[in-house]
């Protein structure tokens, strides 16, 4: 294979230069005969640029171009079928190997499922005969029932491709990956195959962001395999000073890595300590609000989920805006407010409740005056507003109705006290709340949104907030103004990095603090479980 690597150390612009790089590609042997590849479809398409002449099927994940290579079978580790298998092998945990999720992220280092230690196994292409006698039995029993429905998982289509397909079907002249780091030694073996029928493969990546150990991720692949030509990337345009001699002095306590010089940004920066801890977050509060009142973005990050709980509750209650844009579906309550395009139902109504539509004669919004939509959205959480009937009705008015004619509708639907009401020109939140069902009611994003509204306004529900919350594998790829870091570990991580497994724990928090722009705050720890 002819690998041509870029290193990436954080800031310094690794994926605006094979971004470019790809381009350049596209440009001379045309965007059919270039792939581009990446941990997720959207990293792919980032790296693949607005402008680019790529086909779809030429951007994703090494996954789904061996699963298309396949062609397409289905999936094992889908929801439904994890059910079902569950119901046949009770004994067995049915979670699926999550890709962002922390293996160590439990306060009581709970035993790792069976389907996720299998599959890391493999990933590392360890020998069966190591293998422990639990995972061996496990294997059995998977593998069995996925022969018996005809199914296969996430990594039967790697190893699949490795055996069935010397070459990408595309047969594309150059191969493009960034994240390599974050590449199995099964992956990278299938890229290597696919890169050595193709001309050339561009990879980027950086050893020391190597944080998806726990899934088969291995560092070791940057130096056993060496590129034909190589350039780092010697300027972090995002690491001040302060924060990048803090940061190198921790990663060099890896004895066994490639080194990797890189200058910070010409900026001073500052590291700073803190008394708050995971389970004391009231202290951070003023400094995070006096960050974000100068308009500056902040992060507060963890190794593990439940260690961010009371911050989130302590936010909640405050009525602060908060949300992790790079992990949409990031579990512990850390993006309250969804995604633009999958907002919670409260919110939608909310939302919908507000945005009046104009009045024809004046072109201004009036009160009682709702698109069909925008009525149906709001409508369907409220319980004992409309006449018997009323409801059906609405809910098949047709959406090209206009606001007049919806307005006639709801007027001969609800009673004259609820119609004043709705006729305010300001949405009365009140009454509003009084008429929530009870499932909305009891849903805990609902006070979250209303406390929001009246101390925020409605803004505060549709902007991008400044501060993000999430753990550090979350934020792998993000960046903010202010870092807060808490050095806690769980049971498990405690153990990983008092043990064999310390460099993954050094390069997870290494990633946590090469995410400041101007400084970091190092939190104290709430126990003897932490980093030191």
């Amino acid at each position: 294979m002819q690998e041509y690597r870029y290193i990436g150390p954080p800031g310094t612009g690794k994926t605006r230069a094979i971004t470019h790089q790809l381009a350049l590609e596209a440009e001379h042997w045309g965007g059919e005969n270039v792939v581009a590849l990446s941990h997720t479809r959207a990293a792919a398409q980032e790296i693949a640029g607005r402008d680019h002449s790529l086909p779809d099927h030429n951007i994703g994940t090494l996954h789904a171009m061996a699963y298309r290579a396949l062609g397409r079978p289905e999936v094992a580790d889908e929801p439904r079928r994890l059910a079902e298998f569950a119901e046949e092998h009770p004994d067995w945990s049915p979670s699926a190997p999550a890709p962002d999720a922390d293996p160590w992220d439990e306060p009581d280092g709970q035993r790792v499922s069976a389907l996720r230690e299998y599959s890391r196994l493999r990933n590392l292409m360890a020998p069966r005969a190591h293998w422990p006698q639990h995972i061996l039995a496990f294997a059995r029993d998977w593998e069995a029932w996925k022969s018996r429905h005809g199914l296969i998982d996430y990594t039967d289509m790697i190893e699949d491709a490795l055996r069935g397909f010397p070459a990408m079907p595309s047969t594309p002249h150059t191969i493009v990956c960034d994240e390599m780091q974050d590449l199995s030694r099964l992956q990278y073996a299938l890229l290597r195959q696919w890169g050595g029928a193709a001309e050339r493969v561009i990879t980027a990546g950086d050893q020391d962001q190597c944080i998806y150990q726990f899934s088969g991720a291995d560092p070791d692949i940057f130096a056993t395999h060496r590129p034909v030509a190589q350039k780092i990337l010697s300027q972090s345009w995002r690491v001040p000073s302060a924060v990048h001699e803090a940061a190198v002095a921790w990663i060099e306590q890896i004895p066994d890595r490639v080194p990797v010089s890189y200058a910070p940004r010409d900026y001073p920066g500052y590291l700073e300590r803190t008394n708050a801890a995971w389970q004391r977050p009231q202290a951070l509060i003023p400094s995070l609000m006096e960050h974000l009142g100068h308009g500056h973005t902040a992060m507060v990050m963890a190794a593990c989920t439940y260690m961010l709980r009371p911050l989130v509750t302590e936010l909640r209650e405050q009525a602060i805006p908060f949300g992790n844009p790079w992990a949409p579906d990031a579990p512990g309550g850390c993006n309250p407010l969804g995604a633009p395009h999958a907002r919670p139902r409260i919110i939608q109504a909310i939302l919908a409740f507000a945005r009046h539509a104009p009045d024809p004669a004046t072109g201004l919004p009036t009160g009682g005056l709702w698109t069909a939509l925008d009525l149906q959205t709001w409508s369907s959480v409220l319980k004992g507003l409309f006449r018997r009937g009323a409801r059906k009705r609405i809910e098949a008015l047709p959406v090209d109705l206009s606001p007049l004619e919806v307005y006639g509708v709801l007027s001969e639907s609800v009673g004259f006290e609820d119609l004043a009401a709705l006729r305010r020109d300001e949405p009365d939140w009140g009454w509003f709340r009084e008429r929530l069902n009870a499932q909305v009611a009891s849903q805990l994003v609902t006070p979250y949104a209303f406390a929001l509204v009246e101390n925020r306004g409605l803004a505060a529900l549709t902007e991008r907030p400044r501060l993000y919350v999430g753990t550090i594998h979350s934020f792998k790829g993000a960046e903010a103004d202010h870092v807060f870091l808490m050095p806690d570990l769980s049971r498990a991580g405690m153990a990983a990095y008092s043990g064999h497994d310390r460099a993954t724990v050094v390069r997870q928090f290494y990633v946590g603090m090469t995410r400041a722009r101007l400084g970091l705050t190092l939190c104290a720890p709430s126990g003897h479980w932490a980093v030191r």
